[in-house]
């Protein structure tokens, strides 16, 4: 059939962004998470509107908006005022049934939704959307690939300290009480990561930081987020157990009562990674205490008195 006039209008697109007309001041305008790209509104000018469908279109269009679709009428415009949860609304959603071609309608009730497929002369309540213009979030970039199987350097040291990955904003990185010296993270550039262990060294150095010991896996990174306290993660503790050389992997989800450890193959298992970093705040070395001053010589025990004067010679004695 001949596309009528109307139906070349459809889809109507909004030439203004959610985030510019969220701070518009004469309309009411909202973004709901349940439908986070789009938003919508009821009001406009100040005023609400009822009217033919080319009203609705016109009325979208001036505000730099759009109709909703039929879908978009039961989250982003719903609960925008002007009483139109209860009243049909104009929709960009063509339709023909029952011996109709026009628009969808629709009015969220509470026993639900209802809808009508209505001539686009009849007169109904102007409910517009626009869209997000900042769209959804970039997924995280791929992590750096693995480098080569070559003797890494060991212990991995952080590049940096503890003190700025705390203020990052795209991880999460905790310092815990029980090993305040060191901070840890599950997520990388936003997101979890897995995979042998050259790309969890990889991928630690990549951030400034560097895998954690074995025994840091129980405090610093634990409880930060990627379900990984109940899988096993790398660390850079080397191993030799059985026939296998590599690392220690650990499990931590019970720990210290449970605690579970297993030596891994660098390159043929794949485990959650976790990095750690330091506190720089806090010296590295080992706090020495300087040793006590020497006592002071115990002073000598006094001279023995000299002896007493002899006696004086008797005089002569004289007959």
């Amino acid at each position: 059939s001949a596309v009528t006039p109307f139906q070349s209008l459809i889809p109507q697109t909004s030439s203004s962004c959610c985030e510019d007309l969220l701070t518009a001041p004469d309309d009411v305008w909202k973004q709901k998470q349940t439908l986070p790209t789009v938003c919508g509104s009821s009001e406009y000018w100040g005023s609400c509107l009822t009217g033919s469908w080319h009203t609705a279109y016109e009325t979208c269009a001036s505000v730099g908006a759009r109709l909703c679709s039929l879908e978009e009428l039961y989250f982003p415009a719903k609960g925008t005022g002007c009483g139109y949860d209860q009243e049909h609304a104009w929709s960009q959603s063509y339709c023909n049934e029952g011996g109709v071609e026009g628009v969808w309608t629709a009015k969220v009730t509470k026993k639900g939704p209802e809808e009508a497929c209505e001539s686009v002369f009849s007169s109904r309540s102007v409910r517009c959307c626009a869209d997000d213009c900042t769209g959804p979030p970039s997924p995280p970039p791929s992590p750096p690939p693995s480098p080569p199987p070559s003797p890494p350097t060991l212990p991995q040291e952080a590049t940096t300290c503890c003190e700025d990955m705390l203020a990052l904003s795209d991880t999460q990185w905790k310092q815990a009480d029980t090993f305040s010296t060191v901070c840890g993270t599950s997520k990388h550039w936003g997101g979890c990561v897995s995979g042998d262990w050259y790309t969890a060294y990889n991928t630690c150095a990549s951030i400034g930081a560097r895998l954690c010991s074995v025994e840091e896996l129980y405090y610093a990174p634990k409880n930060t987020g990627c379900s990984a306290n109940s899988k096993y993660v790398w660390s850079q503790s080397p191993c030799s157990e059985g026939a296998v050389d590599g690392f220690w992997t650990a499990q931590v989800s019970k720990a210290p009562e449970g605690e579970e450890e297993v030596c891994r193959s660098m390159d043929s298992f794949v485990a959650s990674i976790r990095c750690c970093a330091d506190d720089c705040t806090v010296s590295t070395s080992a706090s020495v205490l300087p040793p006590p001053s020497p006592l002071p010589p115990y002073p000598p025990p006094p001279s023995p008195p000299p002896p007493p004067p002899p006696p004086p010679a008797p005089p002569p004695f004289q007959s």
